[in-house]
C-alpha cells in the first residue's frame, strides 16, 4: 500500500512538470514555424509603451494565442499586458495598485 501511495504523489508531481516542458516546446517550434513571435520581440514593443521591470510572461495556446505579462512599474504599480503571439499587438491591459 505504501508503495502504491508513493507512486501517486510521483505520477501527481511528475504530470505538471511534464506539462510545462510540453508547452515550451510547442512555443519554440510555433516560434521557429512563423507562427508566433518570440517573447523578446513582443517585449520590445510593451517596453516601449509600459517600461519597467518583468515579472512574469508566460503564452497561453489556442486558436488566438496571447502572451500575458505582467510589468512593474518604476513606480511600483503592477501592469497586466495581454498580446496577440502572431502580431505582438496589445490587445488588454490591467493596470493594477502598487506592489
Amino acid at each position: 500500500m505504501r508503495r502504491f501511495v508513493i507512486i501517486i504523489m510521483a505520477f501527481f508531481l511528475l504530470v505538471p512538470a511534464l506539462a510545462r516542458a510540453s508547452e515550451h516546446d510547442r512555443a519554440r517550434d510555433e516560434m521557429r514555424a512563423g507562427q508566433i513571435l518570440s517573447l523578446e520581440s513582443v517585449l520590445q514593443n510593451v517596453r516601449q509603451q509600459y517600461p519597467g521591470q518583468l515579472l512574469n510572461a508566460h503564452l497561453r495556446g489556442g486558436r488566438s494565442p496571447v502572451y500575458d505579462i505582467k510589468m512593474l512599474s518604476r513606480d511600483g504599480r503592477v501592469t497586466s499586458i495581454i498580446c496577440d503571439a502572431k502580431t505582438g499587438s496589445i490587445l488588454q491591459v490591467r493596470e493594477g495598485g502598487s506592489r
